[in-house]
């Protein structure tokens, strides 16, 4: 199981980021943003392009924590339970907020299977 951790966190960022490119999904809300200038394109209005935006912002911040991760677990070093933490309270909010999403699909159980594999 020795850098199990990081390869799922990698897993759900890389899932994510096509998630988020996938034509099916947020691929016309990428193209319209790409015919005009990026800069302030993302309006808390829009739930459709926040979403897009949003998934494809979170998918690479979470294969580098899941990068950071693996590289700890790798190393031998303990893993920081407050990651495991905040990885939990991420995924309660998340599920809180959106129960049919990937938070609850996703975050936590990867939350809970960090917390109580320590």
């Amino acid at each position: 199981m020795v850098g199990l951790h990081g390869i799922l966190l990698i897993a759900t960022g890389v899932v994510h980021i096509a998630f988020a490119l996938s034509p099916a999904v947020y691929w016309k809300d990428w193209i319209g943003f790409s015919k005009r200038t990026f800069w302030n394109q993302v309006l808390i209005t829009s739930d459709r392009s926040m979403a897009a935006f949003w998934f494809l912002l979170a998918g690479p911040l979470f294969v580098l924590l899941g990068m950071a991760i693996y590289e700890i677990e790798m190393s031998g070093g303990p893993l920081p339970k407050s990651i495991g933490v905040g990885l939990l309270m991420l995924g309660v909010g998340g599920a809180f907020m959106s129960p049919k999403s990937g938070f609850t699909v996703f975050i936590l159980p990867q939350a809970l299977f960090y917390l109580f594999s320590m």
